[in-house]
């Protein structure tokens, strides 16, 4: 591949039978692939200082925790907007978070796309605005269906940043430094869900339920200035695309071409792109597995957040105050779990890098962490659940909760970077709108699904009905980590 300065011959030539234009430089042969002018170049996104690029992540985590607290903040004012809109659905706060995960499902087949045919920031700049557009519109609803329909399409526009950010740490960093990216921005979304709750208690008192969206508006405001202000471009593809662009107006010649352009009109290269997520969907099993496997993780962690308080209410006759204080317990595993799960991950890495004496890990080297804290899930789900049947000393299920949440991100950490490192830049941010939408799919009914089985189960046997589920799909590392290589994968 010829460097840029290669490209053209820096005096004008007169035209000739072979293509030259008069008064236009004129390639030296018939045909150049524009690339990284070395592995060193300044313009790669992977060469970018380390301040611009933690910029790059406070950004997304900002979004991320926005999207985390849409879904969760209107759940303890869901009273009031039953209410005032005239609902008498008794589940219907579970109803809700189901319609807003599955316009994330949406989403997630729609974005990815854009972001890989006209660039990351186009898909970001549609996500926030559309974002911030259905959040204002759904704070003003004035009917049942008017704030289903806008909350569906809040969950779709949300799905920007989910699935997005994938190919954008793939486009940041390299292979050995991708895991602790995605180990920061993979808490995101749960962390703002955890917000959104203790924010949305603090205006259960107030009968303007309203301002719960007003204040994702506000945070989806600050992201999308932000992103407009601080953000630029990050796909090689669209940047090396930019760069042939402008020595082909230079040279006056068409035989330049990027090193990621496959000659494709524009068309051509769309369509593909829009059916992808699917296709990796349908003839990936790996990421179908895993993202199947994440989805009930997700959907479990979603269904204790929602009902913690309520189990300690109902069981242990506590306030509403004392009940939230000790759900926290439940959090502080999910934090100190993305904690250990980036400082394991990197010896993990290490580890297996010295024993094969290679120098770029392998996606299936992030399968280890996740075979070995999997088991653990199904462990304390059953002690919180059947101790919280008992009414054993509360200390007791609020260890139960610090072990589930501490072992599901033991497990959801190394998923995201296997999914990032199983395609690459290129194929990143699709791989990643297929995890979401599958995972969405499944958190978006097991919430439900387990509010039922309470009613009829109460709450030992439906967390122990649950956590047999999850068992199940302890199994999924395992198989991966042996056949994975042997399955097949959804060509790009």
């Amino acid at each position: 591949m010829a460097s840029t300065g290669d490209y053209l011959e820096l005096r004008p030539r007169k035209s000739s039978v072979d293509g030259g234009i008069l008064g236009c430089p004129r390639p030296v042969s018939p045909e150049y692939v524009v690339d990284w002018d070395g592995p060193a170049d300044p313009k790669n996104p992977q060469n970018w200082a380390s301040w611009k690029r933690y910029t790059y992540l406070a950004i997304l985590e900002w979004l991320s925790c926005t999207v985390g607290m849409g879904s969760m903040i209107v759940m303890p004012v869901m009273g009031n907007v039953m209410k005032e809109l005239g609902i008498n659905i008794t589940c219907f706060p579970l109803l809700d978070l189901g319609f807003y995960l599955l316009g994330s499902a949406l989403g997630a087949l729609f974005f990815p796309p854009i972001s890989e045919a006209y660039g990351r920031l186009q898909a970001y700049h549609c996500g926030n605005i559309s974002l911030l557009t259905f959040t204002i519109i759904c704070a003003l609803s004035k009917s049942p269906f008017q704030f289903i329909t806008f909350r569906i399409l809040v969950g779709f526009a949300g799905a920007a940043p989910l699935t997005v950010v994938g190919g954008t740490v793939a486009d940041l960093y390299r292979l050995r430094e991708r895991s602790r990216a995605a180990t920061g921005l993979a808490i995101g979304p749960l962390l703002g869900a955890i917000f959104g709750l203790l924010i949305g208690r603090a205006l259960a008192s107030s009968s303007n339920w309203r301002w719960a969206l007003w204040s994702i508006s506000i945070a989806s405001g600050i992201g999308t200035l932000a992103t407009l202000a601080a953000m630029r471009e990050t796909h090689p593809k669209i940047l090396l695309e930019r760069k042939a662009d402008i020595l082909r107006k230079r040279s006056c010649s068409t035989h330049i071409r990027s090193a990621h352009d496959r000659s494709l009109g524009h068309w051509q290269s769309l369509s593909p792109a829009f059916t992808r997520p699917i296709r990796i969907v349908v003839f990936s099993p790996a990421v179908s597995m895993i993202s199947a496997y994440i989805g009930i993780v997700l959907g479990l962690l979603h269904l204790l957040i929602v009902t913690i308080s309520w189990v300690f209410e109902m069981q242990y006759g506590f306030g509403p105050d004392l009940s939230l204080l000790l759900g926290r317990s439940l959090d502080f595993g999910v934090i100190l779990g993305n904690f250990f799960a980036a400082l394991l991950t990197d010896c993990i890495l290490r580890r297996h890098m010295a024993s094969a004496s290679v120098t770029q890990p392998k996606s299936e080297y992030h399968l280890t962490l996740m075979k070995w804290a999997a088991p653990v899930i199904p462990v304390g789900l059953v002690v919180y659940s059947w101790t919280a049947q008992y009414k054993v000393n509360p200390v007791v299920p609020t260890i139960g909760l610090f072990i589930v949440g501490f072992s599901c991100f033991l497990v959801w950490v190394p998923s995201q970077a296997y999914l990032i490192d199983l395609y690459g830049s290129e194929g990143a941010a699709s791989v990643m709108g297929a995890s979401v939408f599958v995972r969405s799919l499944f958190a978006a009914f097991l919430p439900l699904a387990g509010f039922h089985l309470y009613v009829r189960l109460n709450y030992g046997w439906g967390n122990t009905m649950m956590g047999l589920v999850v068992l199940v799909f302890t199994s999924v590392p395992w198989i991966l980590s042996r056949y994975g290589k042997r399955m097949p994968v959804a060509q790009l």
